[in-house]
Order: C-alpha cells, then structure tokens, then sequence
C-alpha cells in the first residue's frame, strides 16, 4: 500500500491456523461429529500449513501478520508443533507478527480422539502463550498492554504495527463452554489511545491486526452471528476514525471480505477479514 500517510510496504496477511496434530488422533465417532459441526481440513491440517508457508516464502513480503486461532483448541502439543514450523519459517528470514484467537487459550476442547471415545489433553495459559511465541511479536514489541496480550512493533520505519488482543481468555474457564466472542475492556482501550496518541505525535502511520471483526461484513452478521464482531466495538471505531487508523486486519468468521465503516467527516477503516488455510480454497492476503 502506498499513501502520504503510510510508507511503501508489502506484507501477509494468514488468520486461523487451526493447527491440529495428528498425534491427538484422526479416528472415531467424536471427531467426525466436531468435523461435521465445524469443517476444516484438520486431518491435513500439518500438510497445509506446510505448503501455505512455502507459498508464503516466495512472497516478497517485510512482514506476515497472523491473526489468531493457531490451534484446534488450544492443546499444548498443537502450540509446540507450530511453533517449530513458525520458527522454520523465521529462520528463513521472515518476521512473523501473530495475536492470539479465542481458541488458543485454556480451551476446554482441548481433546484427543480415538474409537472409544476422547480425553482431555493438556492446554495453556495466557502467560505460557506469550512465552511460547515471544519471538513473534512479544519480543520485539516497543509497548505492551498489561491488561491482555496486545502489543505494538515497528516493522518497517514509519509504521506501527498494532496487535490487539481481542479474546475473553481471561474470562474463560477450561470445565466451561468456550467463549467464542470478544471485547476490548476499558483498561485496553485506554491502553489503545495512549499508542494511537503516542503514533500521532511521532508522525508515525498505524495498521492493526486483531482476531474478531470490528464490525458488520453483511447485513444480520450482529444479529445472527454476534460472537464474530466485537461486543463493544464503539470506542474502538471512534479512535480509529480519530487518529486515521485506515487498516484493521481480522479473522475468525473464516471467509474473505473487506467491509468499509465512514464516518461524518469521510475518513474510512477497512475491516480486511482474511479465511482460515483450513477451509477451502485455502486463502491468505
């Protein structure tokens, strides 16, 4: 993109991963039935990412964003056997930016099938995610929420990159239903205008990537599937418009669409919505 505002810069965009390893089993009757609920290639899911990330590398690309739902369901195995592939990757010479997605953290379908049935395997923590992929984004981030695990990067001179944490993990119990939507709390968003703020000053132009839609991509998307947007996107929208924030980069909803929010003064935010690897056609931007 190039724009008075925002330095020459080419960059991709991937969104749930959903990595799920084959160790956890790939047979019986509930892992069809979670199949048939909620389709993805997950039998492939280690061969389609591997292939997604030769295809990533031929890209001429100064950084790749991913925004969020590494895993399946947050298992342990699952983190630990994308992050050697990530760590591949970046070896090769890629900086790789990623947020976590509402399934990655104390996920309480963190399961391991077979034909008798499944057991609950191992998931993590909001700390040993950060811990885990410090070396993607955490690490090298310039100013850290305290309130979640949103950060800035300065990946290219002139633009900050802001990852925002938009999942209720710390709300989520692993015994309980998964909690599927999102908020930004007060104390985030507080957090938000001081970087917004703090990017303006400085002359420095700002993209966000985050994991659930900051608004509707079609008509009835908040009235029929609410847990997609964010519950409280308001304040966040009125800060983007404010400090000319242009570019939000989602996931989540698996699909690809861009949808526009202008507000009375005619500056616009672009909602970029990327599809999930695991479904097809296998999309990333």
């Amino acid at each position: 993109m190039e724009d008075k505002l925002y330095p020459p810069v080419r960059f991709v965009v991937v969104s749930d991963l959903h990595y799920y390893s084959k160790k956890l089993g790939i047979e019986g009757k509930e892992f069809q039935i979670y199949k048939d609920n909620d389709p993805k290639y997950l039998e492939k899911s280690e061969e389609v990412i591997h292939q997604l990330f030769e295809e990533i590398q031929k890209e001429e690309a100064d950084f790749i964003l991913i925004a969020g739902d590494l895993t399946k369901d947050g298992e342990k195995i699952c983190h630990l056997e994308l992050l050697e592939k990530l760590k591949k990757l970046k070896d090769s010479g890629e900086k790789i930016f990623l947020i976590n997605g509402n399934h990655d953290i104390l996920n309480k379908d963190a399961l391991s099938y077979s034909f008798s049935g499944v057991e609950k395997v191992e998931t993590v923590n909001g700390k040993e995610f950060e811990e885990f992929y410090r070396d993607f984004g955490f690490q090298d981030a310039f100013e850290k929420d305290r309130e979640s695990l949103s950060y800035v990067v300065e990946p290219v001179k002139g633009l900050w990159v802001l990852a925002l944490d938009s999942c209720l993990w710390k709300k989520q119990n692993p015994n309980k239903k998964p909690i599927t939507g999102g908020e930004i709390s007060s104390q985030t968003l507080f957090w938000v205008e001081k970087i917004l703020k703090k990017a303006s000053d400085e002359k420095k132009a700002v993209i966000v990537f985050t994991h659930h839609g900051l608004f509707e991509h079609y008509k009835g998307n908040k009235k029929y599937y609410p847990e997609f947007i964010l519950s409280n996107p308001e304040k966040l929208i009125q800060l983007f418009h404010s400090y000319q924030v242009s570019f939000v980069f989602t996931g989540h909803f698996h699909a690809q669409n861009i949808a526009v929010h202008k507000n009375e003064k005619g500056h616009e935010i672009f909602d970029i919505e990327t599809g999930s690897p695991l479904s097809f056609p296998c999309p990333y931007r």
